[in-house]
């Protein structure tokens, strides 16, 4: 077992957007969030407060996920245990191991959408 694998043990769902069809004006419509059950680790890295007319906020995350696990831009990652929902943004970063060119894993930055 590998150092970032001991650090994979909280259950995240990876949500992708199936897709939607169109209205009755031609436009786009997305279809819904499919869940993909994973283990992760999600780590803070910095929140900024926001004020507009109520309180709100933004919070930066680093997302890191098995090698191999399909997430890509704008995609959603829901924290069972926080009960909170993240937005990918960017494209993920996919780090491989010097020795024989393998993924290592998935690190994701992240932005907190839901508490």
């Amino acid at each position: 077992m590998t150092a970032i694998d001991r650090l994979l043990r909280r259950p995240l769902n990876v949500l992708h957007r199936e897709p939607g069809g169109t209205d009755d004006y031609g436009n786009p419509v997305p279809g819904p969030w499919v869940p993909t059950p994973v283990r992760g680790y999600l780590e803070q890295q910095a929140t900024t407060e926001v004020v507009v007319g109520q309180d709100s906020f933004q919070a930066d995350w680093l997302c890191v996920l098995p090698a191999g696990t399909a997430v890509a831009a704008w995609d959603r990652i829901e924290c069972l245990d926080l009960g909170a929902t993240f937005e990918v943004v960017g494209l993920p970063a996919r780090p491989h191991r010097a020795r024989n060119d393998t993924e290592s894993h998935v690190e994701a930055s992240c932005r907190q959408v839901t508490t």
